[in-house]
């Protein structure tokens, strides 16, 4: 079967993997490279050198078994990153939560009654979001779910709403309608046994783009058309037409659209007889977020003893975080989170833009209605947004629901299982 995949992240690079050798496959990517958000940048200052990964960067063990399960089949090593967190409040002109741990620069935060307390509450709100999980429950909204919890209006409005809206990257007011399993999940499923130990997370040796080379080179027979803008998506005679924006005509039998929904989307504008199809694709909202990687401590909290790797900082309607990047290369640095600000950091190394859904539960009514309509006349879709929560994870399991479908002895189906 010819089989063409179009994007060329996570999730089409798994796909690859899953289909090379048994179908002839040829992968389509509009940039040069490839990865997605398997990003890893390398920069200087004064001689010294260093890298971020501005999109992807740490693991949690508990969330990734099959990203993890990928990095041990191509023997790309992963590092121990204990993480700790800080949220402040501009308006309150200090920091409302800090978590404690046992380094000597936290001492005060490990005999601060009212930090423990706060720490406490937050916890107790994470335990009592593992129900979402047992419930399968994505579309209780993050205010319903809160709300009733038995934690301070303080807890709630300076720490856990801002939070949750630092991670998801909107503002604090819209990240209450975000469904409360996916706002939450991070805290949940990293959470430390014990109230004095870091957050549990894993980074890969080197960058997160260690493992884009290693998987490329077990592609036997796969074919790669980088830099390549394709035109919408058509259909003659039971065979896929794409058509390259040069003009260049490809048919196939099959084609995966490994791209995020609102580029699915576009790939679907002209195809006749398609408008459930892109009622369903068009019901993944996507918020825009700008990341800077800066040297400038300022973004920093106020106190030294209270840096912590993810520090959030509110000013009422937003919240948005600087992580000190201490441990990837030959200096520290900070990657930030500005979105919502006009601010510039005084000694700027690099800056991104990126596109990640908004976890609304009409977000996952969209993905629940989305396998009724994969494989139908041979279009597939894959990608972060396909199943669960945006990550790595989600792009690969989308990857393996298709390959047992078109290849289900794949022995790299079967080691990433």
């Amino acid at each position: 079967m010819r089989i063409a995949i179009v994007g060329a992240g996570i999730a089409g690079l798994a796909s690859a993997l899953l289909l090379d050798s048994a179908h002839e496959v040829t992968l389509f990517e509009r940039r040069d490279l490839l990865g997605g958000h398997a990003r890893t940048h390398r920069f200087g200052h004064e001689g010294r050198h260093a890298f971020v990964n501005p999109a992807f960067g740490y693991i949690a063990p508990a969330m990734y078994p099959r990203f993890i399960r990928l990095l041990e089949l191509l023997r790309v090593t992963r590092e121990s990153a204990p993480a700790s967190v800080t949220v402040g409040s501009t308006g309150l002109h200090r920091d409302v939560f800090v978590t404690p741990t046992l380094s000597p620069l936290r001492v005060s935060s490990v005999l601060d009654p009212l930090g423990l307390q706060r720490m406490l509450a937050v916890r107790s709100v994470t335990r009592a979001a593992r129900a979402l999980d047992d419930a399968d429950d994505w579309t209780t909204t993050l205010d319903e779910f809160l709300e009733p919890q038995p934690v301070s209006r303080f807890v709630k409005d300076e720490v856990v709403y801002p939070w949750m809206a630092a991670v998801s990257g909107v503002p604090i007011a819209e990240v209450k309608a975000f469904s409360a399993r996916a706002a939450l999940r991070y805290p949940v499923h990293v959470q430390p046994e014990g109230a004095l130990r870091p957050f549990g997370l894993q980074e890969l040796t080197g960058g997160v783009d260690a493992y884009v080379q290693p998987l490329l080179n077990r592609l036997q027979t796969t074919t790669i058309r980088r830099r390549v803008e394709l035109r919408p998506l058509q259909r003659s005679h039971g065979r896929w037409q794409l058509t390259e924006a040069s003009g260049a005509q490809h048919e196939f039998d099959s084609v995966i659209l490994a791209t995020p929904a609102f580029e699915a989307l576009a790939l679907l504008a002209t195809l006749p007889d398609a408008d459930r199809l892109r009622e369903v694709v068009a019901g993944f909202p996507y918020a825009s977020t700008r990341i800077l990687v800066h040297s400038d401590t300022s973004w920093m909290p106020r106190k030294k003893s209270n840096w912590s790797v993810y520090n959030a900082r509110h000013d009422g309607p937003n919240c948005e975080a600087t992580i000190w990047c201490r441990h990837s290369g030959e200096f520290p640095y900070f990657k930030s989170w500005a979105t919502f600000s006009d601010r510039r950091p005084s000694l700027l190394h690099a800056e991104f833009e990126f596109h990640h859904p908004r976890l609304t539960p009409g977000y996952y009514r969209s993905q629940s209605l989305l396998p009724a309509l994969q494989g139908l006349g041979g279009l597939w879709f894959a990608g972060s947004y396909v199943e669960d929560v945006d990550s790595h994870e989600s792009g690969i399991g989308s990857a393996i629901r298709i390959a047992e479908r078109l290849n289900p002895d794949s022995a790299n189906l079967a080691a990433l299982r």
